[in-house]
């Protein structure tokens, strides 16, 4: 039998994997005016950035302890951080369609948190 960590990594990685190939094919469109090659790039920081999130989640699925909300809360920071970082680079840098591509940043990242928290609630209540 699969353990609930098990499921939780295979659902995480999945609806990841997912979310970026919806939006790299929205993306190969080529109506939204920036490269493919920066979509790729912030697809990559995001697949990297929610992968650190499951491991950081793990030790807790399955376990109802009161470092639930501290890791939960951690985990939330960490990604908001980092999304403002990298949306300041991109606001401050010399980057081509830079409203766009922020626009498009910011799509990718809230809809990966709100299937993330979605998917973290489910593997905490069975």
């Amino acid at each position: 039998m699969i353990s609930k960590k098990g499921i939780f990594v295979f659902q995480m990685f999945a609806v990841i994997l997912g979310i970026l190939i919806v939006f790299l094919g929205l993306g190969s469109l080529e109506l939204l005016g920036f490269s493919f090659e920066m979509q790729l790039l912030l697809c990559a920081v995001l697949a990297i950035q929610f992968s650190v999130g499951i491991f950081i989640m793990l030790p807790v699925i399955g376990v109802k302890n009161e470092n639930l909300a501290i890791r939960f809360l951690v985990l939330t920071a960490l990604q908001i951080f980092s999304f403002l970082s990298i949306s300041l680079v991109i606001a401050y840098g010399d980057v081509e369609h830079g409203k766009e591509l922020l626009l498009y940043y910011l799509g990718l990242f809230v809809s990966l948190m709100i299937f993330q928290s979605i998917l973290i609630i489910k593997a905490i209540k069975d």
